[in-house]
């Protein structure tokens, strides 16, 4: 398996660790938060996939929101601060 498909598996791994948390947590605030974190895990996962089948390439994207999706090499999802990403 290539290391983009490991990596893909481990964040589907975490975004189900961070479903369960959200599921499990008593504050909604803290409930969101997992949530989203494990939305941002399916993505990382899914663009690791994505990566894997395809050959690399450069996007330009007019969206600063949009280059926020992308993962970074440390595999952490990256979050912008709210005042970046409300239009």
């Amino acid at each position: 398996m290539s290391d983009a498909l490991d990596r893909a598996e481990r964040y589907r791994e975490l975004a189900e660790e961070y479903r369960r948390l959200a599921a499990t947590s008593c504050s909604i605030k803290t409930r969101d938060r997992y949530s989203r974190m494990a939305k941002d895990y399916i993505l990382l996962a899914d663009v690791e996939e994505q990566g894997a089948s395809s050959a690399p390439r450069t996007v330009r994207a007019k969206d600063p929101r949009a280059v926020a999706t992308h993962p970074l090499r440390t595999g952490a999802p990256r979050t912008l601060p709210k005042h970046e990403t409300s239009k």
